[in-house]
């Protein structure tokens, strides 16, 4: 019996390779000793006998599902990691681009008027202003946009650490704008020197950066 059956397996076998129908791979469908199979149609399918208790399916579906399980797409704590990473280096670019423009501003402001209209302070005024204006701008408009985005995504606006923060946001927005007018004087065709209260400015910026990271890291209420 024994015989008979080792017999009708090769036949089997002789079979499937005379087709020249390639077996199913384990992980699209289950292995069946009954399964007899037709041949790999045109339109990507298996043709596998229904009669014996095995459903036909198409392979380039499961490739497709297979592949996005191996790849999948961007989840939304991907898409929150990038967001903060985005913010976190928004952030760095404004308060160094700030601190900057203060401590230029506190040198500026020890200058007379003779010095002030110097070409090489004007040179130097001027080539701070652009950058102010281009990239410290920007990169205070993006870590607003990413920062209330993030609030929203995660609920935060009721928090009282956050309600802090936002205090020490605004002041460093303020600092900006009038730092930015600060600039724009000193560059005008007539320059007008910094007041010396620009001397505190620069402690005051890294007060306010300084205060804002430890609320925004510890979220102590």
């Amino acid at each position: 019996m024994a015989r008979i059956e080792r017999t009708q397996g090769r036949r089997d076998a002789v079979g499937i390779r005379a087709t020249g129908a390639p077996s199913p791979d384990p992980p699209y469908f289950a292995k069946r000793r009954t399964v007899v199979a037709r041949g790999f149609a045109d339109d990507g399918r298996w043709q596998v006998d229904s009669s014996r208790g095995v459903v036909a399916g198409q392979r380039a579906q499961v490739d497709a599902r297979v592949t996005h399980a191996r790849h999948p797409g961007m989840t939304p704590a991907t898409r929150y990691d990038l967001v903060v990473l985005l913010h976190v280096s928004a952030d760095l670019v404004f308060v160094l681009g700030l601190l900057a423009a203060t401590l230029a501003l506190a040198a500026l402001s020890l200058q007379d008027a003779s010095e002030l209209a110097m070409a090489r302070t004007q040179r130097l005024a001027e080539g701070l202003r652009r950058w102010h204006r281009a990239v410290t701008t920007s990169a205070l408009a993006l870590a607003w946009t990413c920062g209330v985005w993030l609030a929203l995504q995660a609920g935060w606006f009721h928090s009282g650490w956050l309600q802090f923060k936002l205090g020490f946001v605004i002041a460093l927005s303020a600092l900006h704008g009038a730092s930015s007018l600060a600039l724009r004087r000193a560059c005008a065709p007539t320059p007008i020197g910094p007041q010396r209260a620009w001397l505190a400015a620069p402690a005051l910026t890294l007060a306010c950066a300084t205060a804002a990271l430890w609320l925004a890291w510890m979220k102590p209420f």
